[in-house]
């Protein structure tokens, strides 16, 4: 939490991923303990994003009773594009541009 925190202020961060992906299980602690963070985090004026939900995880969380009120993504990349969007950004392809003459009637 700490660290989170302290990357917050350093970076000025609107925007914090949480990824719990490496986390074998969720119990009563853990998830107080997330929650917790969340509500540091946003003491420090960032909102969060928890990425890495996998399907049992949401099942324990769940069954705990446990609401989370904070966004929360399946994959670090859709919980990253999510960031991008809250902060007024997007990862987009841009169009190729048509060639001069390309499909054009010359006449």
């Amino acid at each position: 939490m700490e660290t989170l925190l302290q990357a917050i202020v350093d970076n000025a961060a609107e925007v914090a991923i949480i990824d719990i992906t490496g986390v074998p299980t969720v119990d009563t602690l853990v998830a107080q303990h997330l929650l917790k963070t969340v509500s540091a985090a946003r003491l420090m004026g960032a909102d969060c994003i928890i990425s890495g939900i996998r399907p049992q995880i949401a099942q324990t969380i769940v069954h705990l009773g446990i609401s989370l009120d904070v966004a929360t993504k399946a994959t670090m990349a859709d919980a990253f594009s999510l960031a991008l969007k809250r902060v007024g950004l997007g990862i987009g392809f841009r169009k190729s541009q048509p060639q001069p003459g390309a499909g054009a009637a010359d006449g």
